[in-house]
């Protein structure tokens, strides 16, 4: 069912105010505090760019963000939720479409908990089939491919064939970046993986020690 519009209720945060996820100990444990970025990312998109936060002294509530003085806690929170969060504090208007797509990543990250590797396999690979859905959420190709290529250690034939998707990502994902780079090294595309990491640090500067590591020693490791 359609959710209910939400900006008629809650005045748009000024950007002076602007959403963010902690990113402290606590929170970060267990990936969560990434899970919820990424997923923010996806939902909101480009206008939604959401930073992380020192700690805000609310560890016992999980996973917290914070806009100006509001907490919300965000620990293991559904794709709607975000939304809805993003729509009250950014003004970012969700869809239905993207929320269902991002509820089937978050089904694939549960079924990796639970074990069933090859369930979340499955999942993964059928929303990167599925046209409408990353349409829907543009950033989604980026993090199913990410999550994939985890899946996938060892398997360098699988991996390769991401390459693709993570060449489209690369441009505005920096997770998507480093697979791509540890997709050539590992294959022994040294030159490949030092183009990859190049531009990487171009974009992203704070990334330029460990990019250069990785460049003079080849190596496939990538964070």
């Amino acid at each position: 069912m359609p959710r209910a519009p939400l900006l008629a209720l809650c005045a748009v945060a000024t950007a002076l105010n602007p959403l963010k996820v902690c990113h402290h100990k606590t929170c970060s444990k267990n990936g969560l505090a990434k899970r919820t970025l990424d997923i923010a990312h996806v939902l909101g998109g480009p206008e939604a760019a959401v930073p992380t936060a020192a700690c805000q002294s609310g560890c016992n509530a999980g996973t917290v963000s914070v806009v100006g003085r509001r907490l919300y806690d965000v620990e293991r929170a559904s794709a709607a939720t975000l939304a809805a969060i993003l729509e009250i504090e950014l003004g970012v208007v969700v869809s239905d479409a993207a929320v269902d797509a991002c509820d089937r990543i978050a089904a694939a990250d549960a079924a990796q908990r639970r074990g069933d590797k090859e369930l979340a396999r499955k999942t993964l690979r059928a929303l990167l089939d599925d046209a409408a859905a990353l349409a829907a959420a543009p950033r989604l190709e980026a993090l199913a491919a990410v999550r994939l290529f985890d899946l996938l250690a060892g398997e360098a034939e699988q991996r390769e064939a991401l390459e693709p998707i993570l060449i489209r990502s690369a441009e505005h994902d920096a997770a998507a970046t480093w697979r791509l780079a540890a997709s050539r090294g590992a294959r022994g595309d040294c030159d490949g993986q030092r183009e990859v990491l190049i531009a990487l640090t171009k974009r992203e500067p704070a990334a330029i020690d460990a990019a250069r590591e990785l460049i003079e020693g080849c190596d496939v490791t990538y964070t």
